[in-house]
């Protein structure tokens, strides 16, 4: 505000920022007074009840570091399908899914209250390969994230252009409703669960972490709800694609504010899933159960990434690669067998081949064979834009 009043209470209206263009935007300077300070200071923490400047900066950057990791040589960026969109409706009683599956592609609108079931399935043209969104909570389209589109007046069921909507499916048991002139379409960014009949007063967090046993990655869902001692379940799989394709994070409530929505692999394949708030329990909204994911076998690195990844590891492959003589600045190829057992093809200084045995892989991965470039590259993963360790849902 401007102007406030010199005694009582101040309320404001906070708007969640959808991108971090926004977010930076939304920082304007606001004067103060130093005696203002700690109020202000007060209801941040109120927002952000889990401070995460009590965390040891070397262990979060090192779980950091591990999460990203993971991303990079896991199942859950490697793999696709069945399951390969997820759109939530804004009144959160319906779901919109895309899978792949023997069939082809489809969609399968599903309903989530007061139980979850499959209303239709709708064969989408087979060159359209666009995002889901909702234009109203019984109108579902397709649609080009980030692109000039037009108002949904303007589109039509057969409508291709690149630019436009394309409508996929209506709700034939809801009340037909002129359309508001002008209005675009909700955008996933739209639908970050901030309104506060779904919130409940709580708050939700994602914890990443990695299993040094298993090289799996670990993502903890932790619910905080007043004074109540808060829950922690843990998700199964990992999260389906490049981090941030669907949103941040990946999860939305459904309108009874009793369910998270997210597309997680298990089972062999990218899933659309629905887990209890209540009890942590997991169920499947598609119907590809048992269909498998197609997943990459191939990856291109740079030294200097994989390094940045797995220190300790590559630190042991160049001493095997010293020790065989072979050029310590060439490329090399890990061949990767499902038991994880590696072996590394090189060249020595004359150019001959060298085919070496190796420590295991220290990560589960579907991938069978990565190819470590000598070309230079950034010291990071090369893993999707780095997401905060922390994801406030």
């Amino acid at each position: 505000p401007r102007r406030v009043p010199g005694s009582g209470h101040v309320t404001l209206n906070l708007t969640p920022a959808a991108g971090d263009d926004d977010r930076r935007a939304s920082c304007r300077p606001l004067a103060a007074s130093p005696d203002e300070v700690p109020e202000y200071l007060t209801a941040w923490r109120a927002l952000y009840p889990r401070s995460r400047g009590d965390r040891d900066g070397a262990q979060e950057r090192e779980l950091a570091r591990l999460a990203r990791t993971r991303a990079t040589f896991g199942f859950g960026e490697n793999c696709r399908g069945p399951a390969v969109d997820l759109a939530l409706a804004p009144g959160g009683e319906l779901a919109g899914v895309v899978v792949e599956g023997p069939a082809g592609r489809q969609i399968e609108i599903v309903t989530l209250i007061p139980e979850i079931r499959t209303l239709t399935r709708v064969q989408p043209p087979a060159d359209d390969s666009r995002r889901l969104g909702w234009v109203s909570a019984n109108e579902l389209v397709l649609w080009e994230p980030g692109s000039a589109l037009a108002p949904p007046a303007a589109a039509s069921e057969g409508a291709s252009d690149q630019h436009s909507l394309r409508t996929i499916w209506r709700n034939p048991a809801a009340p037909a409703s002129p359309r508001e002139a002008g209005r675009l379409p909700l955008q996933p960014s739209d639908l970050n669960d901030s309104g506060e009949v779904r919130w409940g007063g709580r708050s939700f967090e994602i914890v990443r972490s990695l299993d040094p046993e298993t090289g799996l990655g670990i993502d903890t869902l932790r619910i905080a709800s007043g004074t109540a001692d808060p829950l922690s379940w843990r998700l199964p799989g990992e999260a389906c694609g490049p981090r941030g394709q669907y949103g941040r994070p990946h999860f939305r409530i459904d309108g009874a504010g009793r369910r998270g929505l997210d597309l997680r692999y298990v089972e062999g394949g990218c899933h659309a899933l629905s887990i209890d708030f209540s009890s942590g329990d997991w169920r499947g909204l598609d119907s590809q159960r048992g269909q498998a994911a197609v997943c990459r076998e191939t990856r291109r690195v740079p030294r200097s990434h994989l390094r940045s990844a797995l220190g300790d590891y590559v630190a042991e492959l160049d001493t095997i690669l010293t020790t065989a003589e072979a050029d310590p600045k060439g490329a090399y190829s890990l061949h990767i067998a499902p038991s994880g057992e590696t072996v590394v093809s090189t060249r020595d200084f004359m150019g001959g081949a060298l085919r070496l045995d190796v420590p295991s892989f220290p990560l589960r991965t579907p991938l069978r064979r990565i190819d470590v470039s000598a070309v230079a590259g950034a010291a990071s993963v090369p893993a999707a834009p780095a997401k905060d360790l922390l994801e406030p849902l």
